[in-house]
């Protein structure tokens, strides 16, 4: 399998593969409900590389290595739409907005286009310079809670924002030059974080306002990372990788000194603090120890 999206609710669990074909899960009892048919027309048709479901759960979108991407009803089986460019160019990543049939699509060639699903037509093309010059776009992300902000991941190890009401880049976030290309991208449901990784395995946190940097990198990957997500309170950010590992993330904990410590160690005692620290002021936060009290 080469991609995996969750419908909104959980009920429905939908892969794209290697060999040709896009299928629906029960992700409870693991079962297959059924493979999706593909009218492909006069395009050859190659491997499924990436997945997604509207937020209604009622479009299921795939994107194929021949630059096409097919929408079904996942309820009815039926396909809706065949959204292709006039181009051979791999449909790598695919987003859809929170409101409206809008897809998101990140194409080889470096260009984000925005289609809308109902008319079966593009919109609107992203583009961050000459098309001879730009490097492949690799995954997209829309704001939960920002109309219009979309993230994009590129080749040249940058993450850009868009604002693709005006469709204007609003800032570029670099990552380290050992990166590689920049491969996986989320947008925390609040609008306020963007998280995002390359190939050496480290996943980066910015400020969506002014894009600093949130905090240190988070390392736990021993190669690339091709996926991000957040949970939907924003608590946690799950990441997947090439070397087999989901892995779990408190964001604040890399932002906040104390947490970061607290994460680390137990609560310290008063007592303890006053036998192996005599000469040192317990401090007021770190590790939830109560700011001292004369009569204990």
């Amino acid at each position: 399998m080469n991609a995996v999206a969750f419908s909104s609710d959980g009920g429905l669990l939908a892969s794209a593969s290697a060999d040709r074909t896009v299928r629906l899960w029960n992700p409870n009892t693991r079962a297959l409900l059924r493979g999706l048919p593909v009218k492909a027309g006069t395009v050859p048709l190659r491997q499924f590389i990436s997945v997604a479901f509207s937020p209604e759960g009622d479009l299921l979108a795939a994107g194929n290595e021949n630059g096409s991407v097919y929408v079904w009803n996942p309820r009815t089986r039926q396909q809706t739409a065949t959204l292709t460019l006039p181009t051979d160019d791999g449909a790598y990543g695919l987003a859809f907005t929170q409101n409206g049939p809008r897809l998101a699509v990140a194409y080889q060639s470096g260009v984000v286009a925005i289609w809308d699903v109902l008319v079966k037509r593009s919109v609107k093309q992203l583009a961050y310079g000459p098309r001879t010059e730009m490097q492949a776009a690799f995954q997209v992300a829309y704001s939960a809670s920002m109309p219009g902000l979309l993230a994009a991941t590129y080749g040249d190890g940058v993450t850009r924002l868009w604002d693709t009401v005006s469709d204007k880049p609003l800032r570029q976030l670099q990552l380290s030059v050992q990166a590689g290309p920049a491969l996986s991208v989320a947008l925390s449901r609040d609008g306020q974080t963007v998280a995002g990784a390359g190939s050496d395995g480290t996943i980066r946190l910015w400020r969506t306002r002014d894009g600093a940097s949130r905090g240190t990198p988070l390392v736990g990957h021993s190669g690339p990372v091709n996926g991000l997500v957040f949970s939907p309170d924003d608590s946690r950010l799950f990441s997947v990788g090439d070397d087999q590992q989901i892995l779990e993330w408190n964001p604040d904990v890399f932002t906040d000194p104390d947490k970061q410590l607290c994460e680390g160690l137990e609560a310290i005692s008063l007592a303890s603090w006053k036998e192996y620290l005599p000469d040192e002021t317990p401090p007021s936060r770190t590790c939830a120890v109560p700011t001292p009290v004369a009569n204990q």
